[in-house]
């Protein structure tokens, strides 16, 4: 029998290869110096990665400006005994950002923030429909962004 925090990450993980489609809004609040503002949205290719998956994210950033640029971004999904840990799959070597852990059925949390040189990521998760929701919070000495994500 399952305990409610394994039921969680598996229903979460069998959502995991459903995904097509992406949005998010970013944003910067009060103290950041950088212009992170703006739209994107895209679609996420899935595919088998290490005994997990891989979202390859493709789409067209929005400034606020009305500039439309390409970004690609590409991130790995794993199972863990207490969650699913993300990966940024930038470099020739997985970049390890932070491990998701399900505080209840539907929401789940960063344990620990990963740090980027003097800057913290963190992030929360909501199961939404037939996909999810991910806010990610970045905070350090000249940051204070927030990006919102949407996958379908």
């Amino acid at each position: 029998m399952m305990n409610d925090s394994a039921v969680a990450i598996h229903l979460l993980w069998c959502r995991l290869p459903q995904i097509s489609r992406f949005t998010f809004q970013a944003g910067n609040g009060e103290g950041s110096q950088t212009d992170w503002n703006g739209s994107c949205e895209g679609e996420v290719l899935v595919a088998p990665w290490q005994d997990g998956w891989s979202f390859d994210e493709r789409g067209h950033y929005l400034t606020p400006r009305g500039q439309r640029i390409a970004m690609h971004n590409r991130y790995g999904w794993q199972r863990s005994e207490h969650g699913i840990v993300l990966y940024h799959l930038r470099h020739t070597e997985p970049v390890h950002l932070l491990e998701l852990r399900p505080v209840s059925p539907q929401r789940w949390q960063t344990d620990e923030p990963h740090l980027c040189g003097a800057d913290h990521y963190q992030a929360v998760l909501e199961v939404v429909g037939s996909g999810f929701d991910m806010q990610w919070q970045i905070r350090g000495p000249r940051k204070n962004e927030r990006l919102a994500y949407r996958y379908r």
